[in-house]
């Protein structure tokens, strides 16, 4: 990883610690803020340290709730992390508001909300999730798509479990690219995401129910 997230994390995961007395994560974050300014980032908005890219990273370099506190700082010239980081990061916590916070985190990244606003703008109901930009959370929903079409799935793995769950994290968030990868995901007419999309349905219906602002992305998803 870079130079400066290796010698800062730290500070990262103290400034970060929900369990650390406040006074201890402030001194961190006090600290964290002198380190930034010492390596050329005065007054630096975004990632608490310069990070250039995340060449050989290793989700376990930083906890999950310091990753978090990484992701949800990310400014337009911030590079965005790798796929295979918040889908390690996903897989390997069962809190369910730390998955939320997952998805969140990396949807806000400016380059992808812009990415986003830029895709709905040609279509603004999509139905299909290879039109939509590239990110984490489609990635997952693809490779869900991939898992039902599977013979040798484990037994303990549901596709459509996980589907329902994933949606429901997107409607939670609530942002257009949540709700437009929501909408794609749940826009087939396929036996596997039925529970998804009876889900999507009444939480959409119920807070948008002529699709006119919350629920337009969905105009075209059976919802």
């Amino acid at each position: 990883m870079s130079r400066e997230l290796f010698l800062a994390r730290k500070l990262i995961e103290a400034a970060a610690d929900p369990y650390l007395a406040p006074a201890e994560s402030d001194n961190a974050a006090s600290e964290l803020a002198t380190f930034a300014v010492r390596f050329g980032a005065p007054e630096k908005r975004g990632y608490p340290v310069d990070v250039a890219y995340f060449e050989r990273i290793r989700v376990d370099d930083l906890s999950a709730m310091a990753w978090l506190s990484l992701l949800e700082s990310g400014e337009i010239n911030d590079p965005v992390v790798p796929d295979n980081i918040p889908e390690q990061l996903f897989n390997s916590v069962a809190d369910e508001v730390i998955r939320l916070r997952l998805v969140g985190a990396v949807l806000g990244h400016p380059r992808i909300r812009r990415d986003f606003e830029h895709a709905l703008e040609l279509e603004p109901a999509p139905t299909e999730l290879a039109n939509l930009p590239n990110c984490w959370p489609k990635f997952r929903l693809m490779r869900l798509d991939e898992l039902s079409r599977s013979e040798g799935m484990p037994d303990d793995a549901s596709p459509a479990d996980g589907l329902q769950e994933f949606v429901l994290y997107l409607l939670q968030d609530g942002s257009l690219p949540a709700r437009a990868l929501a909408a794609a995901a749940i826009a087939p007419n396929e036996s596997w995401r039925e529970p998804a999309h009876r889900l999507a349905q009444n939480l959409v219906r119920s807070v948008d129910p002529d699709l006119s602002g919350y629920g337009a992305p969905f105009r075209r998803a059976r919802v």
